[in-house]
């Protein structure tokens, strides 16, 4: 049963129907869309919209580069089979996803490419009620990880970019990040970042080594890939199935790409200097 405040109209969307008046600032208005941002901020809308609007610049900054592309965009990356939003959620009700970033190759991939497809499968949780009120986790398979690979997700370029995401930008409620199989000096790299993230999502920070069932203790075993020692199945037929129901979703992420800054205030957003200059 929702709550009072969601069995309301939704008189808040007036309100941040207010702020359209900001040049070139076009956001989708649609009430599905918008509570997202409502609900991450416990109704604040002057934070909602402050994350609405984080939101589209990141996308309008990062256009064509990790942002504002399609499913069938990405199908390579998609065909390679390390990235999967698992069908069935925690307990919780919390939306799980799977990812094995060592399994690219790295000389036929980018890192700007697997994070764009990483952002596709992070809206396409998004669209579903239940993901935005139980929040998201996901797990990193390191299987196989080495130095040389490490490295390209190491860039301080490349850590930037998924803080300001996860924590300013998309309307998520981060439950948990855990590391399976990950090398020692991971936790080094990770607890320089954990200085940018808020103190709530850096304790949801897990490493777990090869310990199965400390992994367990957060994710049952029943909702995870054999790869993890799980009862799910082998994880490819997984990520099939999640693949024809991006590409089942295209017409979603067409829409979701019209909106949000003029062309005119993207070009000055792609000139503006980031506090965070050393990291551009």
């Amino acid at each position: 049963m929702k709550n009072g405040k969601e069995n309301r109209p939704i008189k808040r969307k007036r309100e941040l129907n207010h702020y359209r008046n900001e040049a070139e600032f076009r956001p989708l208005m649609d009430d599905a869309f918008l509570i997202r941002f409502l609900r991450t901020k416990k109704y604040d809308v002057e934070k909602a919209f402050t994350s609405l609007r984080n939101y589209y610049v990141f996308k309008a900054r990062y256009s064509r580069l990790l942002t504002d592309f399609k499913p069938s965009e990405v199908l390579p990356l998609l065909e390679m089979n390390n990235v999967v939003h698992l069908p069935y959620r925690h307990p919780s009700g919390t939306a799980v996803a799977y990812m094995r970033p060592a399994y690219y190759n790295m000389d036929e991939v980018t890192i700007e490419e697997i994070f764009a497809l990483c952002f596709i499968e992070l809206e396409y949780s998004l669209q579903f009620e239940a993901s935005q009120v139980c929040g998201y986790m996901i797990v990193f398979d390191l299987d196989k990880i080495n130095f040389r690979i490490m490295k390209c997700y190491a860039s301080p370029k490349f850590l930037f970019r998924c803080v300001r995401l996860i924590q300013d930008c998309v309307p998520i409620r981060v439950k948990g990040i855990h590391f399976f199989k990950e090398p020692p000096y991971l936790s080094f790299i990770l607890n320089i970042v954990k200085g940018f993230l808020s103190e709530k999502i850096s304790k949801r920070i897990h490493f777990h080594g090869s310990n199965r069932e400390s992994l367990y203790e957060h994710v049952p075993a029943d909702i995870l890939p054999v790869e993890l020692g799980g009862k799910l199945g082998p994880v490819t037929p997984l990520m099939n199935d999640f693949k024809k129901a991006l590409l089942r979703a295209e017409a979603l992420f067409e829409k979701m790409i019209k909106y949000g800054f003029h062309e005119k205030r993207i070009q000055h957003i792609k000139r503006q200097k980031s506090n965070a200059a050393f990291f551009k």
